[in-house]
């Protein structure tokens, strides 16, 4: 990796992110650079947020965090870091595509 990228992810940036067409900076994290706490901590505070919703159908945390460890697995979703909000998220393969038109189909 080029000594100007930060050694946990590779910057990519777009023109095109939100409804306001603002101009977005953000990280794609791969998921063996987070620690197995740290990623089990994201994927539960993702799993848990409110607005998620998982049909009518309860399920447990860990079925949760285990079908969300399954789509990280498959490449299905990405992990992302905002550095200028400091934020972590789980996207959508097709999310991400959106925001890097670098990524491939």
């Amino acid at each position: 990796m080029p000594p100007h990228e930060p050694a946990w992810g590779h910057l990519l940036t777009t023109a095109v992110f939100d409804a306001r067409g603002a101009v977005v900076t953000f990280a794609k994290i791969p998921v063996e650079a987070l620690s197995p706490q740290a990623l089990d901590g994201l994927i539960e505070e993702f799993v848990t947020r409110d607005g998620t919703d998982y049909g009518a159908e309860e399920r447990t945390l860990d079925d949760k965090k285990d079908a969300v460890r399954r789509q990280l697995d498959s490449g299905d979703v990405a992990i992302v870091f905002d550095p200028e909000t400091q934020t972590s998220n789980i996207i959508l393969k097709n999310e991400l595509r959106k925001r890097d038109p670098t990524q491939s189909r």
